[in-house]
């Protein structure tokens, strides 16, 4: 049995590894072909996008009743309503809030 010195355990694994690129970039070039093949095949034509009619928005009178802001902004009060409602899950139609007070330390 012959036993392989250096050089040639490094040749050999230096082809194999040159092999593995070889193939992997084949295989990466048919991927690309079969994907521009296909995109010829499926040209689809762009659909024109339709303007939507905008309708004023009318006030129904349903209301919730009264917010009462104690030392906020309606900025603030809106943040904490949208965080109350996402947190619990209710969505923010369904939440009433009858006052919002600012804490101070």
């Amino acid at each position: 049995m012959n036993a392989l010195d250096i050089s040639q355990i490094l040749l050999i694994s230096l082809i194999g590894f040159l092999l593995v690129i070889v193939v992997l970039a084949v295989i990466a070039l048919v991927v690309m072909a079969i994907s521009k093949l296909i995109q010829l095949f499926q040209k689809e034509e762009a659909k024109p996008i339709k303007p939507v009619d905008s309708q004023p928005v009318v006030d129904t009178g349903l209301s919730a009743g009264q917010l009462k802001l104690l030392d906020t902004d309606e900025k603030t009060a809106a943040i904490i309503m949208a965080i109350v409602s996402d947190q619990t899950g209710i969505p923010l139609s369904r939440l009433v809030f009858k006052s919002i007070k600012l804490l101070k330390d």
